[in-house]
């Protein structure tokens, strides 16, 4: 069962960027950018930690996403490598 807890706390530190990202582009928006909201592939996260300052804004969002992001991939594939001999022995066709 402990093999399960990598898996689950590398999604939950993807979901965590998801979340960091999602504040910072709607932050953003607000500030009156366009074009990058709800737009795939690379943010320019320097644009937030050039404007943070002016609107009292932490630089920790920023800074946060890149190690949670790799964290988060590394504990996910430790976890399918762990998980994945246990899913091999559950039998879901035939006897």
């Amino acid at each position: 069962m402990l093999s399960f807890v990598p898996l689950i706390v590398g999604f939950l530190s993807i979901c965590a960027v998801l979340v960091l990202d999602t504040i910072i582009k709607i932050r953003m928006r607000r500030t009156g950018e366009t074009g990058q909201f709800l737009r795939g592939g690379a943010y320019d996260y320097g644009s937030y930690l050039k404007v943070r300052r002016q609107y009292g804004w932490s630089p920790w969002l920023a800074y946060w996403i890149a190690p949670l992001f790799i964290v988060g991939l590394l504990l996910t594939l430790v976890g399918f490598a762990l998980v994945e001999p246990q899913i091999a022995k559950w039998k879901f066709f035939g006897p």
